[in-house]
């Protein structure tokens, strides 16, 4: 298998076979971001944050199981 990051899907899918990527939500980390700092600009003795986002595997024709040793 081979895997990409970003989900550039004009690229993921102009390959042959097409690209199996990582996607990440961009909009969802801007939105988290902006309300982390919110948080810490209200109460700067704010002990350090750590927010999780979740970051979809996006299954094309790059991705196989593996063939058996013979």
């Amino acid at each position: 298998s081979v895997v990409g990051f970003d989900n550039q899907e004009v690229i993921a899918n102009y390959l042959r076979p097409s690209l199996t990527t990582v996607a990440l939500p961009f909009r969802q980390m801007g939105e988290t971001g902006v309300a982390l700092l919110a948080k810490l600009a209200a109460n700067r003795n704010l002990a350090p944050l750590q927010h999780i986002v979740q970051c979809p595997l996006v299954e094309r024709t790059s991705v196989r199981l593996p063939v058996p040793a013979s």
